[in-house]
């Protein structure tokens, strides 16, 4: 992979990457950073911490968004690590305590750019079926998950785990209950309390994913720019980020998209991976539960997005729709032919 330089060209003006130094969080500290890290990310070569405050403006925004509780001790101090593998991006790490029957059970989540549970490690517990949530087939059901999956392992109410969703032994539904509402509770606080750079983050991290030979990332448009071309109202302007991918040479490898796509009833994420050419390279869709929705997306890919052309009677989340606003969104900007 080509070395990182840390280099943004926004507006004209150069700016340094860079996060924040160490700060204690007292809810999610980490007993041993380095152990924890690199075991859940061996490929990391860094790590950086952010440290915010989550108040009650936060914890009710948290609440409302995942449908559980938080407690008390979830107020204060909240720690993430940004796990770098040369500079660049790949994950997080965000840990939580949860009271168990013997006290406390740490909990150590590491998270993929696409805020999906890449893995986990127990940090303590005395719990009496604390095995059962370190065996292989509770990992197998947990690893890969958003937080929607995640809440579908949950009853209704939201109040136990549905036997249906995940099996598991006898006495052990309380431990799997708190850690499956860990995990959940773990990605609502992350988002919601770390939004800026958790964003920054991906958006970087999502570069060098799609487009791997990446020299320098160069922001096309920020979302304080007016709004270019014609607007189908599939995507929040707000939310909109291109960023362009330049190799040594200097030549343009492609442009990464970034928006929230308003139209679809779950306002999802989506992230495009385009050629200079105006070809789909990847898209990924994230939050839709609709796998026919999912398909129509998937089949976007190798696609040249001047093909798509919305339905002459539009449908809500239809992504011809989307992708025609992306390609005009693109061709305004002049990153497209």
């Amino acid at each position: 992979m080509t070395s990182f330089r840390s280099t943004w060209l926004i507006g004209g003006a150069l700016f340094l990457w860079v996060a924040t130094q160490p700060v204690h969080a007292a809810n999610c500290a980490l007993r041993d950073p380095d152990r924890s890290i690199y075991e859940i990310y061996p490929t990391a070569t860094s790590y950086r911490t952010i440290a915010r405050s989550v108040d009650e403006k936060v914890k009710t925004r948290v609440e409302q968004q995942i449908g559980l509780p938080l407690s008390l001790n979830d107020l204060g101090k909240h720690s993430i690590y940004v796990i770098l593998n040369n500079k660049i991006p790949i994950g997080f790490v965000h840990a939580r305590t949860e009271l168990g029957k013997r006290g406390g059970i740490e909990l150590v989540w590491g998270l993929d750019l696409d805020l999906k549970i890449y893995s986990f490690r127990i940090q303590r517990s005395r719990e009496e079926h604390t095995a059962f949530i370190k065996s292989a087939a509770f990992r197998e059901v947990i690893v890969g998950q958003n937080q929607t999956a995640m809440r579908v392992l949950l009853t209704q109410d939201t109040r136990s785990v549905d036997e249906a969703a995940l099996e598991y032994p006898d006495g052990a539904g309380g431990i799997a209950y708190t850690a499956v509402t860990s995990g959940v509770k773990m990605i609502g606080i992350t988002e919601e309390a770390f939004a800026n750079v958790i964003l920054k983050s991906r958006l970087l991290g999502n570069v060098y994913r799609f487009f791997p030979d990446t020299a320098k990332v160069v922001m096309v448009r920020s979302p304080i720019d007016e709004a270019l071309g014609s607007s189908l109202g599939e995507i929040d302007p707000s939310s909109l980020r291109i960023l362009r991918a330049v190799d040594e040479g200097g030549h343009a490898l492609g442009v990464l998209v970034f928006s929230k796509w308003v139209a679809h009833p779950t306002q999802p994420e989506v992230w495009w991976g385009v050629s200079p050419e105006g070809v789909v390279r990847h898209v990924v869709a994230l939050g839709i539960t609709d796998q026919t929705i999912q398909e129509q997306i998937a089949v976007l890919e190798g696609k040249r997005l001047a093909d798509q052309e919305p339905r002459i009677q539009p449908v809500a989340g239809d992504p011809a729709s989307l992708a025609a606003e992306i390609h005009s969104i693109l061709r305004a900007n002049s990153v497209i032919p």
